[in-house]
């Protein structure tokens, strides 16, 4: 599915799950109507540190219609490391990076293969 949008208040979701799980990474998997992300999938058996965290993609269920992974860098850059790419690679064609302050200009959306995407706020 090709995504060129997310609803404003997902992406203030996301910007808050950053805020509140902070000094933690947390990594939810993202779906979409039409083009537009609106939905957050937290996902069973994820593990989060200051600098890492794991999702167990099996436990990912089936049939979900899933357009990529939104995660936080709580303490650097929206940039996204080799793990980021790994995962973007595997789950989806958009995915967002939040970091500090967590407010509406602290995230940057990617494709899969980790180039800057545009994204609009609906």
């Amino acid at each position: 599915m090709f995504v060129r949008a997310i609803e404003k208040d997902t992406l203030l979701l996301l910007l808050e799950m950053g805020k509140s799980s902070h000094p933690y990474e947390y990594m939810v998997m993202l779906g979409a109507e039409n083009g537009i992300i609106n939905t957050v999938y937290p996902i069973a058996g994820s593990e989060a540190s200051e600098d890492a965290v794991t999702i167990l993609m099996d436990m990912i269920p089936l049939g979900m219609n899933l357009v990529g992974t939104a995660h936080s860098h709580p303490e650097g850059p929206f940039l996204p490391s080799n793990a980021d790419l790994a995962t973007f690679s595997e789950s989806g064609s958009t995915h967002i990076i939040v970091g500090q302050p967590f407010d509406e200009n602290a995230w940057q959306a990617y494709d899969r293969s980790g180039q800057p995407k545009q994204l609009d706020i609906v």
